[in-house]
């Protein structure tokens, strides 16, 4: 369905995670579709999968691997490197 094209990833789990256009809400497959945009490279993916770690939804928490998930979707250009840059921020001074 997906073609392993990377953004499609992080759409289609964008869907499933809010319950819009037509999907019905699912996190735990948000989590799978972010997780195979992230290992593809794609900074929504990387970004999605963070704060689903981060927040623990439908996968336990774990604060180290969202903070070095939100450190790759920084390090590319796109429209959401503000976003993930302000979440490296605010994960690494709350570590201090």
């Amino acid at each position: 369905m997906l073609n392993h094209n990377p953004w499609a990833y992080g759409d289609v789990g964008q869907f499933y995670l809010t319950g819009r256009g037509g999907f019905e809400k699912n996190p735990a497959e948000a989590l799978r579709l972010f997780r195979t945009g992230a290992l593809l490279g794609n900074p929504w993916g990387q970004f999605n999968l963070a704060g689903m770690l981060e927040r623990g939804e439908a996968t336990p928490a774990d604060r180290s691997a969202a903070l070095a998930l939100y450190r790759q979707a920084a390090a590319q250009e796109w429209a959401g490197k503000p976003s993930a840059d302000a979440a490296v921020r605010r994960l690494e001074s709350a570590a201090h």
